[in-house]
């Protein structure tokens, strides 16, 4: 028997602060890429497999209110185990990928592999 996989994607949203959508946007345009989306998909497939997220922490009443959405449109069997990674965390998919997208502006893991990939090959 077979295993075929669903086809279908799925919706994840990142509600982010406007200042971190701004830095978001800059960043897709230095690393090449017209879509927030394509980005965003990569940041979850990544942390479904390292999984660098950490339980909910009480946040601070402070903290500006996060009014504009990122989306990314994932296959539906990853964005299933995205759910039950955040689920076991304790927190949301969008609070989750926001703070995938808040992490990715400071490390900016994607920019520096494009960078490194060349110097790896033979």
């Amino acid at each position: 028997m077979q295993i075929e996989e669903r086809a279908e994607k799925l919706a994840v949203h990142a509600y982010v602060q406007a200042d971190c959508h701004l830095r978001f946007e800059a960043y897709l345009k230095e690393i090449g890429l017209t879509s927030g989306s394509a980005l965003l998909t990569l940041l979850i497939l990544r942390e479904i497999e390292i999984r660098l997220l950490q339980p909910n922490v009480p946040s601070s009443p402070t903290h500006a209110a996060r009014s504009k959405k990122v989306s990314a449109y994932v296959q539906a069997d990853h964005a299933e185990r995205f759910r039950a990674h955040v689920d076991a965390l304790g927190r949301s998919n969008s609070d989750c990928a926001a703070e995938l997208i808040a992490r990715e502006l400071n490390e900016r893991w994607l920019k520096v592999s494009l960078i490194a990939a060349p110097e790896s090959r033979p």
